[in-house]
């Protein structure tokens, strides 16, 4: 906040106005900038704070900690069979945003990372937020949404991974937090905002029951009531906790929300909680995770105005509840978000200090079995709505969301779910507090990868294109602007480079934002739908926007468009030295309205000239209506600041000019001959958007449906002058035989009656080639099931099985026959022989002496003592191989090569080729080739133990996978912005803008009135 009382030394040097002077007998009025004191107020206010792992403007991130692969394999054996969670991964990290070094040039930046925390500390985590202690406390949460990987322990402690659930199946290590400690699929970690010590702060719980692997989604902290909220994936409720990590409350969306709404309650049916051990249970298959029902399975959550907003997996719906003074009160359906290009959810909310709200979309998890791909590529949206003026009946926000450019491939839709809001940057690259709220940072994945060789070329001067992390924009910079995200930050979350096909590694984000001061809010109705057009970013400071035909309360909607128009972007031409109204007028600098060019130039000046008295100039009184003071060079006011600025221009605190600056497009629009002012056009082109003498503000405009503005910003022709009538939508869009334009200008497809055969019991209509089954969903149409195999759920149980009261198969058993001797569909393989995947059985070879028979995956390993202090190595028999997990027959061949990443070492055997040295041997973990790649020399850094994650310990910094290494010194963030080729187009902005030609300022006229 503005410092109300400061020393005379302060005050004069906060006091940046640039003063008009009267002489006696000689004064002068001179049009020149000052600070806009009640937009940004004083310099930053100094408030001590403790020290602690977050400081103010920094950001915690959340992510996948990565997968430590075999050292050693033999040929033909893929790696991800031996492919685990690595425990030393980061799960969560501190990025140091204080100081990028320069502008946003879509560089990679190398910023510090000063605090971790690991898989083996909290296991995988998504939602992250902060609550409101000084500095504040770090609460994280459980996930699912990287995989639920599983594991069968065997014989000598090894771990085989499976695909499919089996008994005695757990999660592997590092999925969830260490067990010992009580963390699971429902744990909420805490990370103490001074020491960083790791402690488990709850566990979520529905009538004693815990989570079974779901694990939850968002976390939201109200600071109001003290409240950390939190999604249940498993169950769908919504979870209260007090500061001590005791539940105050739940809330369930199926039943409160949807019978708030007048819509079918769905309550939770603990019938489909989850069972690893299970066969219905697959890896790669999250529908059979036991997720909640989509509607009322939740995942982001967000506070504003003392409410808490959810999204609901089905129709991507946000929707909000009361918080206080009873939790779970007055639901309402707040927006529909519009399908992406593939299944997804929203998986945060945040709210921006003018009440827009902005959302971050997760793709559907794939379960990848190697760790890679674990999400579908270019469906992670970063959206904003914007609110619609207080007193509007119906929806509250705007019908169609804004869409923010996250990374350079793609469609720019490669967000991985996480946004947050931090502070601004100067021309330098440092951080600006007094811009609180003013920087969008996004996750997201290849943030700096493109198809086009060109895009790519100019990326690759500043840094690796494989970049799966965090970028940094200016939080107007919706698409058009920034599009591709050309003036942005990135940086990568494990300082890797080497993972060009990864998807869904990131998480979520939150940044500790403690503003000095409060921003200037402009009035409720004066917000517009669309703020950018392309090559400039408009108004930076607090949120202003230019004029749109949005009416205020009370006006009878008479500035809306009529019928048969749409509104459009455009321009509004106002004389020099007058800016444009919210109404569509031309406003004097002169209180009076004066345009008298002796006023108007006072009035720029900062004088009221309706109080110049030749005779007397003590009597001049300054436009704020204090007096003129006099210094005994001359009298002085603060000059004029305009309330918007021109097109290609924008607020200049320590400006010369009407208070306003060139933008970077303003200043490859030099004027040639004053007062012609050439402009940025819609399109970023130079244009002559008015008269002479005259210059263009951002305005809105009616146009008749399917016309739009063209770079003048005035309305042209049809985009499809053939389209035939009623097609044609509001944005020129001509709608293809079977849809119809919307309200929005989009085109959707008719609906056509659904056949009452093919209307499923929960509405859906099954497409032609399926049938409705009995629990609401579409199956595939099949011959009859044969007479007792069809279960409960609509289920055609294979011979063999039988259906269960539970609504599965399951193998029918022959007297006799042991589990192990059973095929898949039930048949009994005979002793001396043994079950294949494809139901068959083969013959069983034996395993050599000296070695045991691991009965779960059939592997012939080592005795104990065989190879003393390592673990055992363990191999099929002759003719066998290893398929997901257990030694088969009749396999596929070995094609005995190894597979990418690996080479083959002298003795056969597979290596890792990072691990391998140049004589042919491999470095187990722990070790590494020396720098000639001679021997093997120990890695460096420390085991993780278990055992002591509560200890804050030295922070750990991620190396090379499996292994961490010392941190390096703390050093200022290098930005790495190496020269540009000499002829560089980087569409749409430009890095290196022209020198800037500033108007010629308006010759002071009045002082030659007032000397005469």
């Amino acid at each position: 906040m503005q410092s109300e009382t400061l020393p005379s030394t302060a005050r004069r040097q906060n006091d940046h106005r640039v003063h008009a002077k009267l002489r006696p007998g000689a004064v002068r009025f001179a049009v020149a900038a000052l600070v806009l004191l009640a937009f940004c107020g004083h310099r930053d206010a100094v408030v001590a704070q403790p020290a602690g792992i977050l400081v103010n403007g920094n950001a915690v991130v959340t992510g996948f900690a990565g997968a430590q692969l075999p050292a050693t394999i033999a040929p033909g054996v893929d790696p991800a069979d031996r492919t685990f969670i690595d425990l030393n991964g980061p799960s969560a990290r501190v990025f140091d945003l204080q100081a990028p070094g320069a502008p946003p040039q879509a560089q990679l930046l190398t910023a510090p990372k000063p605090f971790t925390a690991t898989a083996g500390q909290t296991g995988q985590l998504f939602g992250v937020a902060l609550d409101n202690a000084t500095p504040p406390n770090v609460f994280v949460a459980a996930t699912s949404v990287y995989g639920l990987p599983i594991v069968i322990p065997g014989s000598g402690g090894q771990l085989n991974r499976a695909k499919q659930g089996a008994a005695n199946a757990v999660f592997m290590p590092g999925l969830f937090g260490p067990a010992q400690l009580g963390g699971g699929p429902g744990s909420i970690w805490r990370i103490d905002g001074v020491t960083g010590e790791v402690r488990l702060f709850a566990n979520v719980t529905l009538a004693g029951a815990t989570n079974p692997g779901p694990a939850l989604g968002g976390l939201a902290f109200d600071a109001a009531s003290k409240t950390l909220f939190v999604a249940d994936r498993a169950t769908g409720m919504i979870h209260a906790f007090d500061q001590a990590g005791n539940e105050r409350g739940r809330y369930d969306h199926g039943v409160q929300g949807r019978g708030a709404a007048g819509l079918q309650p769905v309550p939770y049916d603990p019938a489909g909680r989850l069972d690893i051990t299970s066969p219905k249970f697959r890896t790669g298959d999250a529908a059979t995770w036991g997720y909640a029902n989509p509607q009322r399975l939740i995942f982001g959550l967000g506070v504003r105005n003392g409410r808490l907003y959810y999204a609901v997996a089905r129709d991507l719906q946000i929707w909000s509840v009361a918080i206080g003074p009873t939790f779970g009160a007055d639901p309402r359906l707040e927006v529909g978000v519009a399908a992406g290009p593939g299944p997804s959810e929203i998986s945060k909310i945040a709210f921006d200090d003018q009440g827009r709200m902005l959302l971050a979309e997760r793709a559907a998890p794939s379960g990848a079995y190697d760790f890679n791909v674990l999400t579908s590529e270019a469906t992670g949206r970063v959206l904003r709505y914007l609110p619609v003026p207080p007193g509007t009946v119906g929806p509250q926000w705007q019908p169609q969301a804004d869409e923010y450019a996250i990374g350079f491939a793609r469609q720019m839709r490669n967000g991985n779910g996480g946004v947050a809001i931090g502070f601004n940057y100067d021309e330098q690259g440092r951080v600006d507090r007094a811009s609180c709220g003013q920087f969008l940072w996004s996750t997201g994945e290849q943030l700096r990868s493109a198809i086009d060789p060109a895009i790519a070329a100019m990326l690759a001067a500043g840094g690796p294109a494989e970049v799966n992390g965090v970028q940094g924009n200016d939080i107007t910079a919706v698409v058009p602007a920034n599009a591709p995200p050309w003036q942005s930050y990135f940086i990568d979350y494990d300082d890797q480079f080497q993972d060009p096909t990864a998807r869904g590694h990131l998480g979520d984000i939150a940044i500790l934002r403690v503003c000095g001061q409060a921003g200037f809010n402009l009035p409720g109705w004066y917000r517009p739908r669309v703020e950018l057009f392309p090559g400039y970013l408009w108004y930076r400071l607090h949120g202003q926007k230019p004029p749109l035909l949005d009416c205020p309360p009370g006006s009878g909607n008479q500035c809306a468009c009529p019928p048969g128009t749409t509104q459009q972007p455009g321009f509004q031409c106002c004389p020099i030295g007058t800016y444009a109204g919210p109404n569509g007028q031309c406003i004097s600098a002169c209180p009076d309205g004066s345009t008298d060019p002796g006023k108007l130039e006072a009035c720029l000046a900062g004088f009221d000239p309706n109080t110049f008295d030749p005779n007397d100039l003590s009597k001049l009184t300054c436009l704020d209506g204090s007096k003129a003071v006099y210094d005994g060079n001359g009298y002085h006011c603060p000059t004029f600041k305009s309330p918007v600025c021109p097109v290609g221009f924008e607020p200049d605190p320590l400006g010369n000019f009407f208070g306003c600056k060139p933008t970077a497009q303003g200043k490859a629009c030099p004027p040639t001959q004053w007062p012609t002012i050439p402009q940025p056009g819609l399109d970023g082109s130079c244009q002559q958007l008015c008269p002479s003498g005259s210059w263009a503000y951002a305005a809105y405009q009616c146009c008749p449906n399917g016309m739009l503005p063209g770079p003048d910003g005035k309305c042209g022709q049809p985009l499809q002058p053939g389209c035939p009538p009623g097609q044609l939508s509001s944005k020129g869009i001509c709608c293809p035989v079977g849809s119809k334009p919307q309200p929005d200008g989009s085109c959707y497809p008719m609906k056509k009656p659904c056949p009452p055969e093919q209307l499923s019991s929960s509405g859906q209509c099954c497409p032609p080639g399926s049938k409705p089954q009995p629990d609401g969903s579409c199956g595939t149409q099949q011959n009859a099931c044969p007479p007792g195999q069809l279960s409960s759920t609509g289920q055609c149980c294979p011979l063999g099985s039988k259906p269960q009261p539970d609504g599965g198969c399951k193998p029918q058993l022959d007297k006799g026959c042991k589990v192990e001797q059973l095929t898949p569909n039930g048949t009994c393989c005979p002793a001396g022989t043994k079950p294949q995947n494809d139901n068959t059985c083969g013959s069983l070879a034996g395993c050599p002496p000296g070695t045991t028979t691991d009965p779960l995956t059939g592997e012939c390993c080592p005795g104990a003592s065989a190879v003393a202090g390592v673990k055992a190595a363990c191999t099929c028999p002759t003719g066998q191989s290893l398929v997901e997990g257990k030694c088969v027959v009749n396999a596929a061949p070995s094609t005995g090569a190894c597979f990418a990443g690996y080479v083959q070492l002298p003795n056969g055997s597979c290596c890792r080729a990072g691990q391998a040295t140049a004589g042919g041997q491999c470095c187990p973990a722990g070790q590494k080739p020396d720098a000639e790649k001679r021997k093997c020399v120990p890695a460096g850094g420390t085991t993780f133990v278990p055992a002591t994650p509560h200890l804050p310990a030295p922070i750990i910094v991620p190396g090379k996978r499996g292994r961490i290494v010392t941190p390096p010194p703390r050093r200022p963030p290098v930005v790495v912005v190496p020269a540009p080729p000499k002829r560089v187009v980087v569409p749409p902005k430009r890095f290196t803008p022209r020198p800037v030609v500033r108007p010629t300022p308006v010759p002071p006229r009045i002082r030659r009135q007032i000397e005469q």
